[in-house]
């Protein structure tokens, strides 16, 4: 399910970040990126630079002035800022997930203390 949410309409909102908020806090607790708000932001980042896609896509049609032409660049500006700033902040909550989950991995390979004792 945690792939699948992505593509479910209306759940796109909310489920795609819950997915990574509880992979990220079983993978990677002690990761206190952005005080802890790593996550968080990085889905704030992803909706906001859909809205401005959106208002971006609406706006483009009604464009008559070379004003408005130029409020529609800046606005463009701010959606492609928008999704360098979602990269980066992907890009940081991969690697935290990743750190987690090599350090769990390599805590597991060590044997138990005691476990190659008999009986």
């Amino acid at each position: 399910m945690a792939v699948i949410w992505w593509f479910v309409p209306v759940a796109w909102f909310v489920m795609p970040y819950r997915v990574v908020r509880d992979l990220h806090a079983r993978s990677a607790p002690d990761d206190h990126s952005f005080g802890g708000r790593l996550v968080i932001l990085w889905w704030t980042t992803c909706l906001v630079s859909l809205v401005l896609y959106v208002i971006t896509r609406v706006v483009t049609d009604m464009i008559e002035t070379v004003g408005e032409a130029q409020g529609l660049a800046l606005l463009a500006l701010a959606y492609s800022l928008s999704l360098l700033v979602a990269a980066a902040l992907a890009a940081m909550t991969v690697r935290a997930i990743s750190r987690g989950q090599q350090r769990l991995l390599t805590s597991s390979d060590q044997p138990a203390i005691g476990s190659d004792l008999p009986g």
